[in-house]
C-alpha cells in the first residue's frame, strides 16, 4: 500500500456516504481511511488514465478519417468515371422520352 505519512487530509462527507464507505470497506477487510486513500488514489489514476484514453480516441480518430478520406477519394474517382456519364445518358433518354411523349399527345390533337 501507499504511505501516506506526509500529508493529513480531511474530508467531510454525508453519514450516509460513511455508512456506505464503512460498508464497503468491511467487505475488503481494510480500514475506512484506507478505503478513502484507496478511492482517492485510484480517482486521480482515473483522470490520468482519462487523459491517455482522450489522446489514443484522437490517433484512432485520425486514423480512421485518414482511411475514410482515402475512401472517399476513390469514391470520387469511380462516380466520375462511372456515374457522370450515366447520368448524363439517363438525362438523354429522359429527354427523348419528353419530347416522344409531346409529339404522340400533339398527333393525337
Amino acid at each position: 500500500m501507499i504511505d501516506f505519512k506526509n500529508v493529513k487530509l480531511n474530508l467531510w462527507i454525508t453519514p450516509e456516504t460513511k455508512e456506505k464507505l464503512s460498508f464497503q470497506a468491511n467487505e475488503k477487510h481494510i480500514t475506512l481511511s484506507e478505503y478513502a486513500r484507496m478511492l482517492l488514489v485510484k480517482g486521480t489514476d482515473m483522470e490520468g488514465y482519462q487523459k491517455d484514453t482522450d489522446i489514443l480516441s484522437e490517433i484512432i480518430d485520425g486514423s480512421i478519417r485518414g482511411v475514410t478520406d482515402e475512401f472517399l477519394r476513390q469514391l470520387d474517382i469511380y462516380f466520375d468515371r462511372r456515374l457522370i456519364p450515366m447520368i448524363f445518358k439517363i438525362g438523354k433518354m429522359s429527354g427523348a422520352n419528353i419530347c416522344l411523349q409531346s409529339s404522340l399527345l400533339a398527333d393525337e390533337n
